[in-house]
């Protein structure tokens, strides 16, 4: 690696990013470091490619939905705008809040 020219750059990177490949990484730039992140992404994932699923064995619309709200769920997990008891119990725990 030289800091001068910049040479071996890019195989440093592919060995830092290969670290953290779990074996079915397909999206360039994409690295997630939270685990439960992680597990919650793959929990949107699955409930989109189950929808997908029962779409194309014309099951009832409202089946499908479920999967959706699902997935919905969990992406708002992620971005705090669903919360689960569990996690504000884990937040008022770590944190102290004023009394």
């Amino acid at each position: 690696m030289s800091a001068r020219t910049n040479g071996g750059l890019e195989r440093l990177r592919t060995a830092i990013l290969e670290s953290f490949r779990n074996g079915d990484a397909t999206a360039e730039g994409l690295l997630i470091t939270n685990a439960r992140h992680h597990d919650l992404l793959r929990g949107a994932i699955e409930s989109v490619k189950t929808s997908e699923e029962l779409l194309k064995a014309r099951v009832s619309e409202e089946l499908i939905l479920v999967g959706l709200h699902n997935a919905l769920r969990f992406l708002g997990e992620i971005t705090g705008e669903t919360t689960s008891d569990e996690i504000l119990g884990r937040i008022f725990s770590t944190f102290c809040i004023g009394k």
